[in-house]
């Protein structure tokens, strides 16, 4: 049977005690002046990516639906009639967090999000009609 050891009270074991000059985390901790709202709070200039959609054309009234036949048999939410679809297929996919691609004139995003692409739009000044699918 091995005996278990123990630590050597000469040995400083933290690493915090002696030569350590740059502290990498220093920055996060923040001042105690500062309350936890105010550090967690976002200003309001910070919300670029909703702000760097283009401004939509006017007459534009996109066709969101949602489709299977096609896609392997996975839900995708097919926008037509969209007068900035390839601008918006990148912004859409980086704000809603899926995948967007342009499908000739149609802008198509991965999986069933049909309301989130629809709120999405309409945020952005697009008066959206529903599709069937």
């Amino acid at each position: 049977m091995s005996r278990e050891r123990r630590p050597d009270p000469k040995v400083d074991t933290n690493p915090l005690a002696g030569g350590l000059t740059h502290n990498p985390f220093a920055a996060l901790g923040g001042g105690g002046s500062k309350s936890a709202a105010e550090r967690t709070s976002v200003p309001a200039s910070s919300n670029a990516k909703s702000q760097a959609a283009p401004a939509p054309a006017s007459g534009s009234r996109p066709v969101a639906s949602k489709e299977r036949k096609g896609h392997g048999g996975r839900t995708v939410v097919r926008v037509t009639d969209l007068a900035d679809a390839a601008e918006y297929a990148r912004t859409i996919g980086r704000d809603l967090g899926t995948g967007a691609r342009l499908d000739g004139p149609d802008l198509v995003v991965q999986g069933d999000q049909l309301e989130r692409v629809i709120n999405w739009l309409t945020e952005r000044g697009h008066a959206v009609i529903r599709g069937t699918q």
